[in-house]
């Protein structure tokens, strides 16, 4: 469960006593202008992400989104241009603080394995990896096949994190201790991660994200010559 403490940054929800859910904003009201109105923006998008996680996209209504910031139905044609526009950026924005997330707790010039464990690390841990990161991840990647817009919010995202990847690993092929095709292990090393996710997704119970964390990390140990430390 998130606590107040949490970085901005991080989609978490509030159960009340009676079970249902509620919002919760994990920023500090602002107080100039520019700030309210980015605020007001984030709360729409993290109210969007809880509903989107509990019900999918097209289970999930404006009035519904509205209800759980606490915002009039206006506030959302007066930041976005319409529910359409809004569900993109809910995508966008879980795709931006994934990649700000590993960028700020993997470091490319480590040695390159190590690297390698830091994004597993950082990958399925908490509080970034949770239910309704899982979830809104699982709706916005199953409609983004018959949609454009979010099909592109993911190319961007997916070549960006092969991009990522592909250094890390071709790294350590240049030091001679990747003994398989790169591109080939950069595949294999996406699907699986990405498969995780998506198990994941559907059933929270089915393992813990440390055990998917060493599944991974199995994998650098049969495709490298080197042992990681």
């Amino acid at each position: 469960m998130a606590t107040e403490n949490q970085s901005e940054n991080n989609i978490y929800r509030n159960e009340e006593p009676n079970g249902s859910t509620r919002f919760v904003s994990s920023r500090i009201k602002p107080k100039t202008q520019k700030e309210i109105t980015e605020w007001r923006k984030r709360e729409l998008v993290f109210a969007t992400l809880l509903c989107v996680a509990e019900k999918g996209i097209h289970q999930t209504t404006v009035e519904e989104i509205t209800s759980r910031a606490n915002v009039s139905r206006g506030l959302i044609r007066h930041h976005f241009k319409n529910k359409q526009d809004l569900m993109v950026q809910a995508c966008k924005y879980l795709c931006d603080d994934f990649r700000m997330h590993i960028d700020k707790n993997v470091k490319t010039n480590d040695d390159p394995w190590k690297a390698l464990d830091h994004l597993v690390t950082t990958t399925f841990e908490t509080p970034y990896f949770n239910d309704v990161s899982l979830a809104a991840w699982f709706s916005f990647w199953i409609a983004s096949r018959n949609d454009d817009d979010l099909k592109l919010v993911y190319k961007e995202y997916y070549e960006w994190y092969r991009g990522y990847i592909h250094k890390l690993f071709e790294r350590a092929d240049k030091l001679g201790q990747l003994h398989t095709d790169l591109d080939q292990t950069i595949d294999a090393f996406v699907s699986m991660t990405d498969g995780l996710w998506l198990e994941l997704s559907i059933d929270v119970t089915k393992y813990s994200p440390e055990y998917a964390a060493s599944v991974c990390r199995e994998f650098f140990k049969a495709f490298s010559q080197r042992m990681p430390k």
